[in-house]
């Protein structure tokens, strides 16, 4: 695999966990707390066919819960990328009942700059979550896209993550 590549899956990898990037919650859609099935699509543009590659598709169930709902959809707070921290220089978010658009951009200590648009749709038991995402480092650019699907299926059970 051509170095840029595991490069682009790297940092796609990283955007798709939610962990180590923006972390897009729920904000406050009409949405109805229960179990939820949630299908990730990880994808990475091929920087010479400008056409986006499949790295992953994974699927998990997963309680949400009213305080979930509560928790706002981007966090003011520092956001911690691989090679330094990043401190959001753009943050714009746009409701209209049934959808989202949040744009944040950020560069960390190293140099590395980030955009990332995620756009959301959804209705009280739907949702469907595009993040679209570029980094640019010493004229290296890499695009990614994150799809995420969810669906209600019924309530929540003891054991189910949230």
């Amino acid at each position: 695999m051509p170095c840029s590549r595991l490069k682009a899956r790297t940092a796609v990898a990283a955007i798709a966990a939610g962990g180590s990037c923006v972390s897009v919650a729920f904000a406050t859609p009409p949405m109805l707390p229960g179990a939820w099935r949630q299908t990730v699509v990880v994808e990475v543009m091929d920087n010479e066919t400008k056409v986006f590659t499949k790295l992953s598709e994974n699927s998990t169930t997963a309680c949400f819960t009213a305080e979930a709902r509560a928790q706002p959809p981007l966090s003011s707070e520092k956001i911690d990328r691989a090679g330094g921290r990043c401190e959001p220089i753009e943050r714009e978010a746009k409701q209209d009942g049934s959808s989202e658009v949040w744009r944040i951009s950020c560069q960390a200590a190293n140099g590395k700059k980030y955009r990332m648009v995620s756009e959301l749709t959804y209705s009280a038991s739907s949702m469907l979550n595009v993040l679209r995402s570029v980094s640019e480092y010493e004229g290296e650019v890499i695009e990614g896209r994150v799809t995420t699907q969810s669906e209600r299926v019924g309530e929540c059970k003891p054991d189910m993550p949230n």
